[in-house]
């Protein structure tokens, strides 16, 4: 059964347009940066926004969702969880 975004709950519709405003948001900086600036630089200006862009948005989700110590504290639970060094 094929499942349509536009008909589904609130939540998929704000995760929906939070994702089209994203896309926005890389195609207008993409097309200011081709331009204004000559074809190498322009390349090598895209790339490394994106990739910054990218960085602190993931580091931003790290925060919202896995509280204050992000990866370190999930990974911390589960080393000591397999190596069977739990707290008493």
């Amino acid at each position: 059964m094929y499942y349509s975004p536009v008909n589904g709950d609130n939540n998929t519709k704000h995760h929906t347009m939070y994702q089209l405003a994203w896309l926005g948001i890389y195609m207008g900086i993409g097309l200011a940066i081709i331009f204004l600036l000559p074809f190498p630089v322009d390349l090598i200006l895209l790339f490394s926004i994106i990739v910054v862009i990218n960085f602190f948005r993931r580091r931003r989700f790290m925060k919202k969702y896995l509280g204050r110590g992000g990866i370190r504290d999930l990974f911390g639970s589960l080393s000591s969880s397999v190596s069977g060094n739990q707290s008493r």
